[in-house]
Order: structure tokens, then sequence, then C-alpha cells
């Protein structure tokens, strides 16, 4: 029988708007297998980014839990995102920085030690096929690459969860096709559990565990 890594159960999220409420979430439950790899899909409006801040801590909901191996989020709140990796929309990298430079910069605020960092950076410099272009300014390159460094930097710490927020928007089919063939290849090899948030059935029908749909909020 599977085990359960990621719990949500009955989450409600509303917010003031003026003299009037709105609930965007309306009793969200949700469980997510140890390697599993779980799609959540729904239109704009649907409620997907705000369960999305909600499982990486970044927004409480205003009722319901949300648990890892039964342990409450929010109740130590460092010790999850210790177990977490995250993939956002926005890459968000330093094009100045070269490929190399930005892994080692994101170690040090992981807190790993040199060591550590090294081992780690060249490991996935290697599994992200950076290895040759890793001395290179990240100004250029391909939107491909970029992505390849995003997934490395949620994965620096040997997360057993990753969320990914709209991980293929902006690139080509070809190389949306890579990124995800990349993503399931990892999830296989080190047993990760995957969210991924996305509006695009056709990019993950046939790589997900689960695909769950929202829409208002449900």
């Amino acid at each position: 029988m599977a085990e359960n890594i990621l719990t949500m159960e009955n989450i409600v999220k509303t917010y003031k708007m003026g003299d009037e409420q709105q609930t965007v979430l309306k009793g969200i439950d949700l469980q997510v297998d140890k390697g599993e790899f779980v799609a959540i899909l729904g239109p704009s409006g649907s409620g997907k980014s705000t369960l999305m801040n909600i499982i990486t801590d970044n927004l409480r909901p205003t009722a319901g839990e949300v648990s890892l191996d039964g342990n409450v989020i929010w109740k130590n709140s460092n010790a999850y995102r210790a177990r977490l990796g995250y993939m956002p929309q926005q890459q968000g990298l330093y094009n100045q920085f070269t490929g190399r430079r930005f892994l080692w910069y994101m170690a040090t605020l992981k807190g790993l030690s040199h060591r550590e960092a090294k081992h780690k950076i060249n490991d996935l410099l290697e599994q992200m096929n950076l290895t040759e272009v890793a001395d290179r300014k990240i100004s250029g390159y391909s939107g491909g690459m970029k992505q390849r460094v995003v997934i490395a930097i949620a994965m620096i710490c040997n997360p057993e969860l990753i969320i990914c927020d709209e991980p293929t928007t902006a690139l080509d089919v070809t190389i949306q096709a890579q990124i995800l063939e990349l993503m399931q290849e990892l999830q296989r090899k080190l047993g990760m559990a995957i969210i991924m948030v996305t509006h695009d059935l056709g990019v993950i029908a046939s790589m997900c565990d689960e695909i769950l749909v929202m829409y208002g909020g449900r």
C-alpha cells in the first residue's frame, strides 16, 4: 500500500474584498503518495495559484490543514521547506552569474557545506546536461537550459517533494517535451513526489499518476 507524504484536509481560503468576502478555495482534499507524479489542472481563476501558495507554505489557509508525514507544515516551516523543492513559474535567475556560480549561490543560501555543495553541484550539472555550459553566463543560455537550472535549484537539497508552477510556460513544444521527460526520469530514479500545476492537459496527460481538475475553487 502506498504511503502518503503530503495530505491536505478541507482547505478553505477566503479573502475580504471591501465589505464582502470571496472564497477562492472551497474545501480541497488532496493526498500525494511517495514517488507519485500529480498534476493539478484548471483554467485561470480556478484557485490553482492560491493552492500552490498554501502547499509551499507561503500562504496560510482560512481553514484546514496541510501535513507532511502527518506533521502540520506550519508548526515547523523550516523543517518542511528543507524537504521541499520549488520551481516557480518565473525563473528569477541572475543572468550575469554563470550556471555554476548561481548554483553555488543557492547552495550557500540552503546552508550546504563547501564539500556538500561541490559534490552536489557537479552531480546536478551532469544530470541536467549543463556541464559544458556551466561556466558561461546564464544570459547566454537557451530557454531550455535556463529551465534545467531551475530544476537543479529545486533539487539542490535532495527534496522528497517538488512543487512545479507551470514549468513549461513560454517554451516551445520540443523543449517542453524534453523538460518533462527529464523531470519524469529524475522522479523515477530518485523516488521524489512531484506536484505540477498547469493549465495544459496535453503536456502532462501521458506522464502523471493522477490528474486533479480544479474549477471554481473546488
